[in-house]
């Protein structure tokens, strides 16, 4: 969540994770597999959880664009853009 684009496009903002975090204990670089996946949980629980608030009152004043075709469209847009082949 914290990189600007796929692992791949963010040499520096990895190599930046690395020395950072090594700094206080080591990191499993393996573990980045796992990104594209969190990233298709995490799209998926946002889209839950806004469901859950569009009962609220003011919803559609903060989320106009929620539930709306391109909403869904965006949302499934970006889905398939993950790579979990990797």
């Amino acid at each position: 969540m914290l990189l600007p684009d796929t692992p791949e496009k963010c040499e520096n903002e990895l190599s930046w994770f690395y020395k950072g975090y090594e700094t206080f204990k080591s990191f499993d670089r393996s573990s980045l597999m796992l990104v594209p996946y969190l990233r298709g949980m995490r799209i998926i629980h946002f889209a839950a959880w806004l469901a859950v608030q569009s009962l609220e009152p003011d919803f559609k004043t903060h989320f106009p664009e929620a539930g709306t075709s391109r909403y869904w469209n965006q949302l499934v847009k970006e889905l398939n853009e993950i790579n979990f082949d990797k």
